[in-house]
């Protein structure tokens, strides 16, 4: 059987401050360590996402990598707060996808997908991002010149849709915003593995 891991599904999170002392926060992007895909007959392809082994990479500044904002400290107490806090287990250990393949295989702008997290079920819509969208830190995929990289897709994700409140700490006046972006950069192989092309 066809899987992939994270090593061709490379997924972060990133998270936006707001509020009165959002001066003092950050906006935050998060990377998928371990992540796994496997083809499920009935609904597409089935992602499952540790969110254990979500990592902060850093923080984003006018949506660009900081990486001098955060220290490692930083990363680890954002991490902690995340899993004990925001995603806490059992209930949200595992996000979880069921993505449809593209309707049109030479144009795959747009795909269709189920998320799973916390027990609730929503539907999202990937949009396919412009030729130099990266992820954090990265290079657009049209400078490294890697014949193996492929789109990248966005999608926006409210956590209130599936019973989670927005963190806030400081009594509200600092705030993570409940609506994250999510992306996602698909290799070109696991994207034809989407298609159904072997």
């Amino acid at each position: 059987m066809t899987s992939f891991d994270e090593t061709s599904i490379r997924c972060e999170v990133r998270t936006y401050k707001e509020g009165l002392l959002s001066r003092v926060g950050h906006d935050l992007a998060l990377r998928a360590q371990r992540l796994s895909a496997t083809p499920d007959p009935a609904r597409g392809w089935h992602v499952r996402v540790p969110v254990d082994g979500l990592v902060v990479v850093g923080a984003l500044r006018d949506g660009q990598l900081d990486a001098r904002a955060l220290s490692a400290g930083d990363r680890a107490k954002i991490q902690q707060t995340l899993r004990r806090e925001v995603l806490p287990a059992p209930r949200c250990a595992l996000v979880e996808a069921w993505v449809q393949p593209p309707e049109v295989a030479d144009a795959p702008e747009r795909l269709a997908s189920v998320v799973r997290l916390a027990g609730r079920e929503r539907d999202v819509t990937w949009t396919a991002m412009a030729a130099d969208a990266t992820l954090a830190g990265e290079r657009p995929a049209p400078r490294t010149g890697d014949p193996a990289a492929g789109p990248i897709y966005t999608a926006s994700l409210d956590v209130r849709d599936f019973g989670l409140r927005p963190y806030r700490a400081a009594f509200g006046g600092l705030r993570v915003k409940a609506a994250v972006e999510l992306r996602v950069a698909i290799s070109a192989a696991a994207l034809a593995a989407l298609r159904g092309v072997t």
